[in-house]
C-alpha cells in the first residue's frame, strides 16, 4: 500500500492509497443515483455508504482497514493503553463544483454527539485537477484531493480542518470516525 508522505512532519496526520477501481465503482454509483444523497442546509449531500450499496461497502472496508493498521503501527499509542475504540460506518459526501466545507472545525469538540470521536478517516474517491483538498490549519498544511488517498488524523482541536474549494470539479469523499466505546 503506498504511502502519501505526510509523516515526515510527524503531525500525527497519515495517509495511504487504496485501489482507485474501488473509487470509481462508487463514484459511479453516486452519479447514477443522485436520489440517493440526502441534502439539506450542508454544503454537501451525503449517503451512509453501507445502505447506498452493501457490495461497496465491503470492497471498500476491505481496502480501508489496512490503512487503520498502518496508522496504528505509525503511532502505536493511538490504541495502547486507550478505551476500546471502533470504526463508524463511511459516509458518502457528494459536493458540486464550488460548493465545500468552508467553516474551520475539529471532529470532536466535546459536545455529547462529538466526544466520542477519536480519530477522523477520509478517502478521496475522485481527482480534483485545481483544490478539492483539506486544509490543516495548525499544522499550516493542505492534502491534495488525489483519487484514493486516505487520510487519518486525531479528532481533537489541534487538527482544526476546512475543505478546500473545487470551482471546476464534483467532489466525492468518504468520511467516518473513529470512536471510543464507553
Amino acid at each position: 500500500m503506498k504511502e502519501y508522505e505526510f509523516n515526515y512532519l510527524n503531525n500525527f496526520i497519515a495517509g495511504w492509497y487504496i485501489d482507485p477501481s474501488v473509487c470509481d465503482s462508487i463514484v459511479e454509483k453516486g452519479e447514477a443515483n443522485l436520489n440517493a444523497f440526502s441534502s439539506g442546509i450542508k454544503s454537501y449531500k451525503d449517503a451512509d455508504l453501507q445502505e447506498f450499496d452493501s457490495n461497496l461497502f465491503e470492497q471498500y472496508f476491505n481496502n480501508f482497514w489496512p490503512v487503520i493498521e498502518n496508522y496504528k503501527t505509525l503511532y502505536p499509542y493511538c490504541f495502547q493503553e486507550l478505551c476500546q475504540w471502533a470504526v463508524t460506518r463511511p459516509r458518502i459526501q457528494r459536493y458540486d463544483a464550488g460548493a465545500f466545507y468552508s467553516e474551520a472545525h475539529c471532529e470532536n469538540n466535546g459536545y455529547t454527539m462529538l466526544r466520542d470521536r477519536h480519530l477522523a478517516y477520509m478517502t478521496y474517491l475522485n481527482d480534483i485537477d485545481e483544490g478539492g483538498g483539506t486544509e490543516f490549519l495548525h499544522q499550516k498544511l493542505v492534502s491534495p484531493a488525489k483519487k484514493g488517498l486516505t487520510l487519518i488524523w486525531p479528532a481533537e482541536w489541534t487538527h482544526y480542518h476546512r475543505g478546500v474549494v473545487a470551482n471546476n470539479n464534483t467532489k466525492y469523499i468518504i468520511t467516518g470516525w473513529c470512536i471510543f466505546h464507553n
